[in-house]
């Protein structure tokens, strides 16, 4: 078994409809602008923005530029996570379109000390249906990890355990263990100690 703790966390603001309106501070879902806000959980330094949204796009699709845009000053300044972003369309076009689109992005962060806003906005008045944003922090504190993976072995149920320490910032392959001819995984469980 190799293991590598990645010292970060995530918080999120969906994927579902419902997780994301908590984090809503402008816009509304249903309209061409939405603006979710995400915070780290204990005043962490944020280091990685992820975005994607679900729109409506038209039949066929409207000749408009999408944008997902990023501020950790409130709203003062913004970056581009996905700028100018267009449906496009070839000939020979089908006969039948599909009305909607898929647009998406990510923004690595230098340390962002506050919330750090999302912004979603088109230049066709193109309804949001979904929108959703994940934000990556550095942990402050690690802790050990344990653990635990469970197989079947000619009919038993059979587990194994092991502690990685704490701050592993580089991968452990030091554990193994015989798991006998033919073994099924049923499970692995990963818990902080």
């Amino acid at each position: 078994m190799t293991f590598l703790a990645g010292g970060t966390g995530a918080v999120s603001a969906g994927p579902n409809k419902a997780q994301a309106q908590a984090h809503l501070v402008d816009g509304a879902f249903g309209t061409d602008k939405v603006t979710l806000e995400l915070a780290t959980p204990r005043q962490e330094k944020a280091v990685h923005v992820y975005a994607a949204t679900w729109q409506k796009s038209g039949c066929p699709p409207k000749d408009c530029t999408y944008q997902i845009e990023c501020s950790t000053d409130g709203g003062k300044t913004w970056a581009p996570i996905l700028k100018d972003w267009k449906v496009v369309c070839r000939d020979p076009d089908p006969g039948d379109w599909w009305s909607q689109t898929l647009s998406f992005g990510d923004l690595p962060l230098t340390d962002a000390a506050g919330p750090v806003r999302v912004r979603f906005s088109n230049s066709g008045r193109v309804t949001y249906l979904k929108t959703e944003a994940h934000l990556v922090y550095q942990v402050q504190n690690t802790s050990p990890v344990k653990v635990t993976y469970a197989w079947t072995e000619g009919g038993q149920n059979k587990q194994a355990e092991h502690v990685y320490p704490a701050g592993a910032a580089q991968e452990d392959a030091s554990w193994s263990f015989e798991a006998g001819a033919n073994p099924q995984t049923t499970w692995v469980q990963y818990a902080a100690e």
